[in-house]
């Protein structure tokens, strides 16, 4: 019944077309013997697709005079003949061509190719994708019921991320917005597609992107084909604005692997003129039984589809800026077709290559919530356990232990939850350390589950290869590749390297042909190892990385140091090291504590060093996750000795390590300890007693316009100032030291809040709203309602693992937590804290010099978290603290511009400095009342004009944001 309605839905549409003709053709007159008074050019009541067919059948009705009753009935049996042999009078058609005029048989024709097309893509794209999956399930796992939507993060348009900058004369802080609005609610691919036509997914392996890519190509094709769907594919469907009669939408799904492995094997250039042929060749290549027309590609681009591009990060570095360009030119060719969509996919690691491309808007992958994880498991367990009562019981179980704190951490990602799953099926428990999951899901993915033992059919099968000797093998080819920095190798060359072929026997041409055979198969029985004609590579790129590590930790013990001095600095080399490690700490930890030794002691270039004890902070940080006592004993000596040499190589100027793995360390460093910080002593830089220019002076102006900035009225004019001797803080205030407080219950003593921060701790406070913007009072007013009594004994995201890591500036602390935590720091530490006056702040930046930025007069995009930095090294979030020492200040006080906005003690005032015109000012404490509070700094999310010295920002003081922190100033006693 369900096929027949999907035949059923497809004739309508093949209906349609024909009636809206006849009806257009049964309102004219007949023709007669006096001619139609002259009338204007009429205007085709035909859609553009039907053009040709119209007019052929306009130009019957001119010819034979048929009136309108007679189109009737011609209509009546052209339905009744269509209803009952609808799919066959298509392939009639197809094969009859000399019979029927040419406009019809050309739009059946390509009406038919479309139909085999789509019919196909849903055949190759309906189950889930999961090989590991495969040989376990007892039924197809239908793609349609066992997808789990993904979160993802819609990045703000420019435009909305700089709505202030666009209003003039004012600076109230952007962000709130974002806060409330699409930055802080996940969304799903439906509402990002609705919002833009071009998105890019960005997500880390495992994360889903792919089997995104393959859920929307099904929802279209099926949506095209008149099938039943799901809710989420007709929200998906009306999303794009798809119609199955006149707007057709086709998927095209292009791995960009592919399309670099036809540039690399051809020996062409990577352009849109080379994209554009591998698009036109590729269904018909990928699809060769169909016998789709050659213009087939080229008539879909043109008339609509949904265009996808996937892994950008799986193509070669160098290359893939050509490939970039070559997308890129494709898109421009095709975008004026207001009907296309356009989806391309990446790792973070190449999200630079599609920030290039313009009008995308980027939209993060988020990891699995607890629901959504327990719903992949129930659908998991539903495909592999036999009875209803199995597979409830291991899904209770399942969810159960993963839940555990030490597993919970790791099963985020629709990728390693499958294989946790995988895992869990044969051991029944599992394993808390990454290495150590990976090492029992390639054991699971190289044995047959539906056989107890390995049979001597299955052994010859594998020609004989025991299951370990199949990933020892696997994991050579994971080096191979790893070590050339290839991503995927010809089987030839493969085969012809010596420690390969001497796998499979001494005799070089019966080892040749075991050793291609080998591939062959575990390309077809693995899971694990992928054939691309001659070439091969892996599925997951995790897993080629584990293996690589692998095979260095097990085969390479001799060779540790020369591989380390090779590859430190190579980006690709990241994981496996750390993986590497990861294996020998459960399999041998005198061998991993040897590992471990020679990495962080290396020998080398300055920069060799550093990355070299950078991996080892990572590698370390990863083990003691998880580690036992007996892990964490071995590791003692290295987790006291470590974080030192850690802290300076963050704060190293000139740095040396690239930024996202700078930041990957200083999360790291966080994890395992981070030396720079006693919550009770926070580190204070001395700023001496004497005066300097405070706001912005003519001067100032002309070199800001130079560098395409300015300043506000708010901060003229410029005057002098006075302040005593103080010491302000070198970082923003922490999580560690925040927690401190927190776990002091200083929420909770009324004695560290001031009057007015107990009614807002109580609920009592009532916001001023009017320093704000009219157009965003009511915004504010929402965002500020999230935050009811009961999430206010704590920071607002203290929670979240994106913003909560030790050393991180702590945010969503609105101005009466850090009054609070500053009266709390005072007491216990018996030292005068406090949040700095907006004039101490300055100084602290800008220096007796009066910098413009804390570094000098110039603006350095790497010198600072903003969202001006380059592609490559834009973060999106939050830094560990000093991770920028080439942007301090004068004093030395670093993260003074960007990173996060920081609370001041004053209240603002934009006419404050006006009043202060021609005098000498001596510590002023700024206005004595007002609806706001000062910030200062700029942010991750700001520019150059908010990064300025001089800016002055504002917040009513009952305001939480994530780019709002503070910093402390001290007295001297």
């Amino acid at each position: 019944m369900g096929k027949r309605s999907g035949q059923d839905g497809k004739i309508h549409a093949n209906i349609l077309w024909l009636l809206a003709c006849l009806v257009v053709l049964a309102a004219a007159p007949a023709q007669g013997d006096t001619p139609p008074p002259p009338t204007p050019t009429p205007v085709s009541l035909c859609p553009p697709p039907l053009q040709d067919t119209c007019i052929w059948v306009s130009a019957v009705q001119q010819t034979y005079g048929l009136p309108p009753l007679t189109w009737a009935l011609v209509l009546a049996v052209v339905l009744l003949i269509l209803a009952a042999f609808g799919r066959g009078l298509l392939k009639w058609v197809e094969t009859r061509g000399e019979v029927i005029p040419s406009a019809p048989l050309s739009w059946f024709k390509r009406r038919a190719a479309t139909r085999r097309y789509l019919e196909a893509f849903i055949a190759e794209n309906r189950h889930f994708g999961f090989r590991g999956i495969e040989a376990l399930a007892l039924k197809p796992i239908e793609l349609d019921q066992a997808y789990v939507t993904l979160d993802l993060i819609l990045q703000p348009e420019p435009s909305e991320a700089a709505w202030e900058l666009q209003k003039a004369n004012q600076q109230a802080i952007t962000g709130f917005h974002l806060s409330a609005g699409e930055r802080i609610e996940p969304v799903d691919i439906s509402h990002c597609l609705g919002k833009s036509q071009k998105i890019a997914l960005i997500g880390d392996a495992g994360s889903g992107k792919s089997a995104l890519l393959q859920w929307a190509g099904l929802a279209v094709a099926r949506y095209q084909l008149g099938h039943k769907l799901t809710t989420e594919q007709r929200r998906f469907g009306k999303a794009l604005g798809a119609n199955r009669l006149f707007t057709p939408l086709v998927p095209v799904l292009i791995p960009l692997r592919d399309y670099h492995h036809e540039c690399k094997d051809k020996n062409i250039s990577r352009n849109t003129e080379s994209l554009l042929q591998f698009l036109a060749g590729y269904a018909k290549q990928h699809y060769p039984k169909l016998k789709l027309p050659d213009d087939f590609i080229t008539r879909v681009l043109e008339r609509g589809c949904l265009l996808m591009f996937d892994g950008v990060d799986e193509v070669p570095h160098p290359e893939r800026g050509p490939v970039r360009a070559s997308v890129e030119g494709v898109i421009s060719l095709t975008a004026n077709n207001p009907r296309n969509r356009y989806l391309i996919t990446s790792r973070p690691s190449a999200a630079y290559i599609t920030a290039q491309i313009p009008d995308f808007r980027q939209a993060d992958v988020q990891l699995l919530t607890p629901e959504k994880r327990q719903a992949l498991i129930w659908l998991w367990c539903d495909a592999v356990y036999p009875t209803d009562d199995e597979s409830h019981r291991k899904a209770i179980d399942l969810n159960n232990r993963i839940s555990d704190e030490r597993v919970e951490s790791i099963a985020q990602t629709p990728l390693l939850v499958n294989l946790f799953a995988l895992v869990y099926y044969y051991r029944r428990e599992l394993p808390s350390q990454r290495a150590e999951l990976y090492e029992y899901a390639v054991q699971a993915l190289l044995t047959d589950p539906h056989k107890e033992g390995e049979s001597a059919l299955e052994l010859q099968k594998w020609g004989g290869l025991k299951w370990q000797q199949r990933r020892d093998a696997l994991a050579l080819v994971a080096y191979i590749l790893h070590d050339t920095g290839a991503e995927s190798v010809q089987a030839e060359e493969l085969i012809s390297q010596r420690p390969f072929w001497q796998r499979f026997g001494n005799d070089r041409e019966t080892a040749h042909q075991a050793a291609s055979e080998f591939l062959e198969t575990a390309a077809t029985r693995g899971g694990l190892l992928r054939q691309d004609g001659q070439r091969y590579d892996f599925y997951i790129r995790r897993f080629r990385e584990f293996l690589a590590g692998r095979y260095l930790a097990q085969s390479l013990e001799n060779r540790w140091i020369n591989h380390f001095q090779k590859h430190v600095v190579d980006d690709q080399w990241e994981e496996p090291i750390q993986l590497a490690a990861g294996f020998l700490a459960f399999s041998n930890l005198e061998k991993a504590e040897k590992f471990m030794r020679q990495l962080s002691t290396l020998k080398g270039s300055d920069v060799q060093q550093a990355y070299a004890i950078a991996l080892a902070g990572l590698a370390l940080a990863d083990l003691l996750q998880t580690a036992d006592a007996q892990v964490k004993n071995v590791f003692a000596h290295m987790r006291n000795n470590l974080p030192p040499q850690l802290s300076k190589i963050i704060e190293k100027t000139p740095s040396v390590l690239r930024l996202p793995l700078r930041r990957r360390l200083g999360l790291a460093l966080g994890a395992v300890g981070d030396p720079r910080f006693d919550p009770l002593h926070p580190h204070m830089l001395p700023v001496p007693a004497g005066s300097f220019r405070m706001g912005t002076s003519p001067e100032d102006e002309e070199r800001l316009k130079h560098q395409e900035t300015t300043s506000w009225d708010d901060e003229k004019p410029a005057h002098i100032t006075v302040l005593s001797d103080y010491e302000i803080g070198k970082y923003p205030v922490t999580n560690l030291e925040f927690r401190s407080f927190w776990d002091d219950r200083g929420y909770e003593q009324p004695k560290y809040w001031s009057p007015d921060g107990r009614l807002w701790r109580t609920g009592e406070w009532e916001s001023d709203l009017s320093v704000y913007p009219e157009d965003f009072q009511e915004t504010l007013r929402k965002w500020l309602a999230g935050r009811p009594v009961e999430r206010r004994d704590r920071p607002f995201w203290w929670d979240d693992p994106e913003w909560n890591a030790p050393n991180l500036p702590v945010v969503g602390v609105c101005w009466f937590e850090a009054e609070a935590y500053c009266n709390w720091l005072s007491a216990v530490s018996e030292r005068p804290f406090r949040l700095p006056t907006e004039a101490e702040w300055e100084k602290a930046a800008r220096g007796a010099q009066a910098f413009l930025w804390p570094w000098g007069d110039t603006w350095e995009a790497s010198r600072c978290n903003s969202s001006e930095a380059e592609e490559a090294e834009r973060l999106y979030s939050t830094t560990p603290v000093g991770m920028y020492p080439h942007g301090a200040s004068p004093y030395g006080a670093l993260d003074m511009a960007g990173n996060v906005w920081e609370w001041c003690q004053d209240w603002y005032d934009p006419e404050e400095y006006q009043r202060r015109a021609g005098s000498e000012v001596i510590n002023p404490p700024g206005p004595e009342q007002g609806p706001a509070r000062v910030v200062r700094g700029g942010s991750w999310n700001g520019n150059r004009r908010h990064a300025r010295c001089a800016s002055r920002g504002r917040f009513g003081p009952d305001a939480f944001s994530y780019l709002l922190g503070f910093r402390l100033v001290c007295l001297p006693q």
